[in-house]
């Protein structure tokens, strides 16, 4: 983006630079979007001034939904083949997750999930219209793990969204819940193909971390159904919300942030049902195990004030039951 330079031509702006700017950025927060980090004062100033000169580049739809959108591409297809179509709809669609990811950012769900839920349109749209044109001619914006990677942001806008009661939407938990189960049928049902010879990062980013997202949303979702239940139901939904958490928490690696983490959350679910310490006292020995490993990769990421306060909770838990039942506080 710090190539790009900008040039008044009279009456017209011209631009110069490298107009893959935004695929390999939109690829990277499609990977993890922890990854996100804008190195300069001026990098929003520098990501808009990208915008547009690729949607210029690319010739992309800068107005209307996705029903423009699709509307167009048949008509350009017609009269200009596949290219000139495949990088107009990739820069489009890019650009409305972009403005999803940042919305999402900054608390404004409907705009956040309002465009999610466009590129999403125009995605599930052209893999029906064009299930039999193949990769190379329609994109990879239509591929099982591009849609799943916006699929996956789109699910964690709209459970935020719940959680914040956010007025002007309407998602009910069951909605949510739903989604959650769809992405991982979706995962299971969509494997990598045979002999792919994907690199480790590429299959835990669209195949691994989708699903223990989704399963730490069912989590989420018993969470919650075990603070509204009456005294007969609670017990189920917080055993279950921590049987999906711990689920989830095992499906991330132990150095991932979100495997102590999650197991932290399920350790709170725990607490909520009253528990024994026979269940809850090996789940603080495995946050306390996994916290030196994930330290050496997220010491340092977005979530540490709140995270560490979490962890640090499960292991003054651990140290004063033992201490309390037992008389001894160590324990290798």
């Amino acid at each position: 983006m710090k190539l790009t330079v900008v040039r008044n031509e009279g009456d017209k702006i011209g631009f110069g630079g490298k107009p893959n700017a935004i695929t390999n950025i939109t690829n990277g927060i499609l990977r993890d979007k922890r990854v996100f980090h804008g190195d300069s004062p001026n990098w929003f100033e520098l990501y808009n001034q990208q915008v547009r000169f690729e949607g210029a580049f690319h010739s992309g739809w800068d107005s209307g939904g996705a029903k423009t959108v699709q509307e167009a591409a048949l008509e350009r297809l017609k009269t200009s083949g596949w290219e000139p179509v495949r990088r107009a709809l990739s820069i489009t669609v890019r650009a409305w997750m972009m403005r999803g990811y940042f919305a999402s950012s900054t608390d404004r769900y409907a705009e956040a999930i309002e465009f999610y839920r466009r590129a999403l349109d125009v995605l599930d749209w052209g893999r029906r219209v064009w299930k039999n044109v193949v990769r190379e001619k329609r994109g990879v914006i239509f591929e099982d793990s591009f849609i799943r990677g916006i699929r996956r942001l789109y699910i964690s806008v709209v459970m935020e969204s719940c959680c914040k009661m956010a007025p002007e939407l309407e998602y009910t938990l069951e909605d949510i819940a739903e989604m959650a189960h769809d992405m991982i049928a979706e995962t299971e049902t969509h494997p990598p193909p045979p002999n792919s010879k994907l690199d480790p990062g590429t299959y835990l980013s669209f195949w691994v971390y989708p699903k223990a997202d989704a399963l730490s949303i069912l989590g989420w979702y018993h969470m919650q159904m075990g603070f509204r239940s009456d005294e007969n139901h609670k017990q189920h939904h917080f055993n279950e919300s921590a049987k999906y958490y711990i689920e989830a928490a095992e499906t991330f690696p132990e150095d991932d942030e979100e495997h102590a983490y999650f197991l932290k959350i399920a350790l709170e679910a725990y607490w909520w049902c009253m528990t024994p310490l026979r269940v809850t006292l090996p789940l603080c020995k495995r946050i306390r195990l996994a916290i030196p490993k994930m330290l050496k990769i997220w010491e340092l990421s977005q979530m540490t004030s709140g995270r560490d306060r979490m962890l640090g909770e499960a292991l003054v838990f651990e140290k004063e039951s033992k201490k309390k039942y037992s008389g001894r506080s160590d324990d290798p």
